[in-house]
Order: C-alpha cells, then sequence, then structure tokens
C-alpha cells in the first residue's frame, strides 16, 4: 500500500491520521468541488428519477451479451 493512501483501520484520533486527512484533502481536485443551487439540485432528482424509471423498465429485458435490444428499447424510452 502507497504510503499517502489512508487505510481504513487508521485511528482518525491520532494526530499523524488527521494531518494525513488534512493533506489529502488540501489537493486541488477536493478544492474545487463545485456546490449545486436548489435549482440545480431539483434538476438532478428529476434526472435521477428519469434514469431510475428507464432502468426499472428495461430490467426484465437484461440478458448477458444481448446489448443491440437494449439500446432499442432505451432509445424509444426516451424518444416518446
Amino acid at each position: 500500500m502507497k504510503d499517502n493512501i489512508l487505510r481504513f483501520d487508521a485511528h482518525f484520533k491520532e494526530p499523524e491520521a488527521i494531518e494525513k486527512i488534512r493533506q489529502s484533502l488540501s489537493q486541488p481536485q477536493y478544492q474545487q468541488i463545485p456546490i449545486k443551487t436548489a435549482q440545480e439540485i431539483e434538476k438532478l432528482k428529476i434526472s435521477g428519477s428519469i434514469c431510475a424509471n428507464i432502468l426499472d423498465e428495461i430490467l426484465p429485458f437484461v440478458a448477458p451479451g444481448d446489448t443491440e435490444s437494449i439500446k432499442y428499447i432505451i432509445d424509444s424510452k426516451l424518444t416518446r
């Protein structure tokens, strides 16, 4: 295991573990987390609900190796 990756069994009350967490979270990729507005969150909920409904509808048709019929079913559900 790399030294810069925290182990899940680390004791997080130890100062060294807390410092490792602080260092990890100070990296640029963790400093640019966008904050969503209430309207954006509502749109995400609606799109997530649409995706969940589509997945529920195609579940009976899912079979290993059969992607073409799934693509057709998804396309038909998205364009109605």
